[in-house]
């Protein structure tokens, strides 16, 4: 899913791997109504939400441009890669 850009790939504090984010949010299933699924999800979650809508488009816009940026700039990686094995 997450395939598509390195940075979510390698993950951070913000960013967990599949495995612990699995982890977290099965331990809050039964337990509550609504979940985020991952603890810094929730704290994110808090933030965006006290944020005027202007912030909250602006940051979206701004990881959005990134993603876009990384995505294709991994797909001209690939192309080349597979030109110089053509050849």
């Amino acid at each position: 899913m997450n395939n598509f850009s390195t940075t979510l790939m390698k993950g951070g504090l913000f960013i967990p791997d599949a495995e612990s984010y699995a982890k977290y949010a099965v331990f809050t299933l039964g337990k509550t109504k609504q979940t985020t699924g991952y603890w810094t999800h929730g704290i994110q979650y808090c933030l965006i939400r006290l944020s005027p809508e202007w912030v909250r488009t602006l940051v979206g816009g701004i990881m959005n441009k990134k993603f876009r940026e990384e995505y294709h700039h991994a797909q001209k990686q690939t192309a080349a890669t597979a030109t110089a094995k053509a050849q």
